[in-house]
């Protein structure tokens, strides 16, 4: 007994610090997308102050109040707001890890929880998707403490839901189960207190949570309004592309997307263990499954907007609260299903299906044809199931350095800030991505001194007699249609013989200064 509880204890402590490890050396900046909006919204929040624009990103406070208070008692700083990621991967991971009791599951959950490569990859980003994780998984562990403590569990189960709902839309997907549990004690009369409690308590926040609307909005419902609002069109959007673009959406993209986004080894992994759950008798695995089957359903056929139907785009980011959920199922199967030779045989197969759908991709076809390969050798040599570490840390590290040195985040940002505070230009501009980011990149003395490079043509109304213009060449990979205003303005430059000076450049840098003799 004490020689088990020395093991999870090593194994605890070991992933937390893998995990705090991860988050701080493989720190490779912001996306220079939403995140920025969060980090300033959570600023903004706890200064006292209006929000610039109206978005339904404010309505998200769950999203960045817990990243506004760390950025404004510890400083303003995208690694300090990312901390508020970290503690919700440590706490989500220690809430599962206390519902598994033996050592070898513990260890697998541990293993998986550290090893999907988009997961990890958000461990140091503000995203809603990575606190969304602590509260999906607090909801989870109510339901299933609801017997043992009935009142705690009924009043966290109808606070995380809200808080969950005011951090990312998405928690709706697990709105059927309060009802499932519900018809699962129906028949043994069980856990009255607890349906009371969480009735009584979703009751009083739902009331204050809409009348707080209807009191400064003039509309009960303003929150669904906003997400409305919030729909547009774009390259991952179905509606206005015709039924054709939704069938596709419905039948065969989510498929292509869990392959093509490695989360196709932990989908078929916990199958075996999600039929099991909903078949057999043990409260904890079914309810864990049935919030699987939730989420994937809410995946699947949700509609980004209430006015119609328009299905989720399938982002990596938004499917990353998976990831626990599969980890604890396929840990929960060991050994006793998942190694059974059916399973591993189905194993097999879904990698060869998945590796002939990547074909092209070199890449993916190596990753899953390797992976069929393995399954059938654990066939015969049962002690090679650890070869699987491989394949689960090896993308992390690899994805983790690659990112790193692409982006070269410090150089960036150093190189950036010198241009910003000295370039002795007339007009001074850059990628528009950065100068969306420049609350975050620059201090707010030189914030507004870089102008974007998208507003060329209304800054050339005016021409400066000289111009510094800082490119970042990792636009190239994140955001390649920005090439379109680049190619504009050199253009237009050399139509109004402008002279052209390369001052500075390397991998990730360049500094062009333009000047009108």
């Amino acid at each position: 007994m004490h020689s088990e509880k020395s093991k999870n204890q090593f194994i605890y402590g070991c992933t937390i610090l893998y995990l705090i490890g991860y988050w701080y050396f493989s720190f490779d900046g912001i996306t220079f997308s939403d995140d920025v909006v969060y980090m300033e919204f959570g600023k903004l929040f706890w200064e006292g102050k209006a929000f610039p624009y109206p978005t339904h990103f404010a309505d998200r406070w769950g999203t960045y109040i817990f990243s506004g208070l760390l950025t404004h008692t510890f400083g303003f700083n995208e690694r300090i707001a990312a901390t508020a990621s970290l503690t919700s991967y440590i706490l989500t991971y220690s809430i599962l890890f206390s519902l598994l009791n033996k050592s070898q599951q513990r260890l697998g959950f541990s293993l998986l929880y550290v090893g999907q490569v988009y997961f990890m990859y958000f461990i140091h980003k503000v995203y809603p998707d990575s606190v969304l994780l602590l509260f999906i998984t607090v909801i989870l562990w109510s339901a299933i403490r609801r017997h043992e403590r009935p009142k705690l569990a009924g009043i966290l189960m109808a606070a995380s839901f809200l808080i969950g709902f005011s951090t990312k839309e998405t928690i709706v997907f697990l709105l059927p189960m309060p009802l499932f549990l519900l018809a699962k004690d129906w028949k043994t009369n069980n856990s009255k207190c607890f349906y009371q409690v969480f009735f009584a308590c979703s009751i009083i926040l739902l009331l204050g949570y809409f009348g707080y609307y209807h009191i400064y909005n003039g509309n009960w419902l303003f929150r669904f309004s906003s997400v409305n609002e919030g729909h547009y069109i774009s390259e991952y959007t179905y509606h206005d592309k015709g039924w054709k673009a939704i069938l596709q959406r419905l039948t065969y993209v989510p498929i292509l997307t869990f392959i093509e986004r490695s989360f196709w080894p932990y989908m078929i992994g916990a199958f075996p263990a999600l039929l099991h759950g909903i078949k057999g008798t043990d409260d904890t695995q079914k309810i864990i499954s049935w919030a699987v089957v939730c989420l994937f359903t809410g995946f699947w056929f949700m509609s980004s907007t209430l006015e119609f139907y328009n299905p989720l785009y399938l982002n990596p980011r938004h499917l990353i609260i998976l990831i626990p959920l599969l980890a604890w199922l396929i840990a929960y199967s060991i050994p006793c299903v998942l190694l059974q030779r059916s399973n591993l045989i189905f194993f097999a197969f879904s990698f060869v299906f998945a590796a002939i759908l990547s074909w092209n991709s070199f890449m993916l076809l190596s990753f899953y044809s390797s992976l069929a390969i393995f399954m059938l050798l654990i066939l015969y040599l049962p002690k090679a199931k650890w070869g699987i570490l491989l394949w689960l840390f090896l993308p992390g590290m690899a994805s983790s350095l690659y990112h790193y040195q692409n982006k070269n985040y410090p150089h960036l940002k150093e190189a950036y800030r010198i241009f910003a505070e000295s370039s002795s230009a007339d007009l001074k501009l850059a990628n528009d991505f950065l100068v969306f980011s420049n609350e975050v990149l620059l201090t707010n003395s030189s914030a507004g001194n870089v102008h974007s490079l998208k507003n060329w043509e209304a800054l050339m109304q005016h021409p400066p007699k000289s111009m510094d213009i800082f490119i970042y060449n990792f636009y190239k990979h994140a955001y390649p249609l920005e090439q379109e205003d680049w190619d504009g303005l050199q253009h237009a430059l050399q139509q109004r013989n402008y002279r052209s000076t390369l001052l500075s450049q390397d991998k990730w840098v360049e500094i062009w200064r333009f000047e009108n003799p």
